[in-house]
């Protein structure tokens, strides 16, 4: 078997045009879709990462009924001793208290989502600071609200004007309150910003007659905390009456998304994949048609076939291994610099990542797992092709090929 893979070696190299045109066409294969996998990657990474850590955490703690039904009746109970006791090392809890209220200033009203929120732990996690367009942040104990920029232009108020909400407290009591407007902020979904309104937590308990309760806390870990021991945990410290959703189940949108996006360029790299199948298919048919004198002497000299059709094959999978490796190795590297280098966006897309208090930059991803799948798509496909130099070094006259 080493004489024939020596022999192998050797004969790849008494045509090195076709050798490297045949070993480029992978190279470039692996490395284009390597990059366009890396591109992809780092992008579905960011998206589910902005959307875990700034909007709905790693885990959401919930009352059992309260993802079919998001009513305040359905709230839990939270306070700073529940806090302690379900708290575990390298996490951050984030409670909230959302429901929705009719806000209404002069002969405008509108029905609105009120978040309150704890401020300066939303702060970290969301970010929406950032978002301020007019007057100052909340404090906790602020007895005012945050309203989204199209709310505002939508019932023509500015800093300062009081607007009454009225709604539904705890077990049907009724909620009314008037606040003053501290701050404006811009939220960049629009359908969002003309129904925003944020109040401090301490505020929307009073508004909605509810004392330490909250509609969910969303739980931050750190990367080096694992998730599933992170839920068995959490699953020992709560009560039965609470469950704990991970992110993809109150986000599955996103999942789809990110899936209908991958098909996409699945699509893409099945179409360049028979592209470079066919040019590596042409290239061993010529490398067969041209030593097809060769190939009959071999055998009219006594060479066994199958002995023969191995060192074919053998020529075709070093070929597919130097170009595979170096493309892998390659990508490896180009992504490597991406991935530490990420690509900085500009214009409309800039401003509205930043407005969403999200990172203006493209990610990639280096995995070494998804680069290693684009080598292997190849190497699948040379065995298939390998079938062609088998069947015609089996099929050859060797009498009729030596006078070619």
């Amino acid at each position: 078997m080493s004489n024939e893979i020596r022999i192998a070696w050797r004969n790849l190299w008494r045509n090195k045009r076709r050798t490297w045109t045949m070993i480029s066409s992978m190279f470039f294969g692996v490395l284009i879709c390597s990059f366009m996998t890396g591109m992809q990657e780092g992008m579905y990474s960011s998206m589910i990462n902005n959307t875990v850590d700034k909007y709905l955490g790693y885990y959401q703690i919930q009352e059992e009924h309260y993802w079919e039904d998001k009513t305040i009746n359905n709230s839990m109970p939270f306070d700073n001793q529940l806090l302690q006791r379900w708290s575990v090392s390298g996490t951050t809890f984030v409670p909230k208290l959302d429901t929705y209220a009719l806000v209404a200033f002069e002969e405008k009203s509108r029905p609105v989502l009120v978040k309150g929120i704890d401020v300066m732990k939303e702060i970290q996690m969301s970010h929406f600071d950032a978002q301020l367009k007019e007057g100052e942040m909340l404090n906790a104990k602020d007895q005012s609200v945050i309203i989204g920029y199209a709310l505002a232009k939508y019932l023509h108020v500015s800093l300062g004007d009081s607007l009454v909400f009225l709604g539904q407290g705890y077990h049907g009591q009724s909620a009314a309150a008037l606040l003053p407007i501290k701050g404006i902020v811009k939220d960049p979904i629009p359908s969002v910003d003309k129904r925003l309104v944020y109040m401090p937590m301490a505020t929307a308990q009073e508004f909605l007659s509810v004392t330490n309760r909250v509609s969910s806390v969303a739980v931050l870990k750190k990367d080096s905390v694992d998730g599933v021991l992170l839920k068995d945990e959490l699953r020992s410290k709560i009560p039965n009456s609470l469950v704990v959703k991970k992110w993809d189940e109150l986000q599955p949108e996103l999942i789809q998304q990110i899936e209908g996006d991958r098909v996409g360029g699945d699509v893409f790299k099945i179409i360049l994949f028979i592209v470079i199948g066919f040019g590596l298919l042409g290239t061993v048919t010529m490398m067969v048609a041209e030593r097809k004198r060769e190939l009959g002497i071999m055998l009219a000299v006594g060479m066994a076939r199958k002995k023969l059709a191995r060192i074919l094959i053998y020529e075709s999978f070093i070929m597919t291994f130097i170009g595979v490796s170096i493309g892998t190795f390659t990508s490896y590297i180009i992504l490597s610099y991406f991935v530490q280098n990420p690509i900085p966006l500009t214009g409309d897309m800039r401003v509205m990542l930043l407005e969403m208090g999200w990172e203006p930059v493209m990610n990639f991803s280096n995995d070494i797992l998804m680069l290693v799948k684009q080598g292997v798509v190849l190497v699948v496909m040379m065995v298939f092709i390998s079938i062609y130099p088998w069947i015609s070094v089996m099929r050859l006259k060797e009498h009729l090929a030596v006078r070619e």
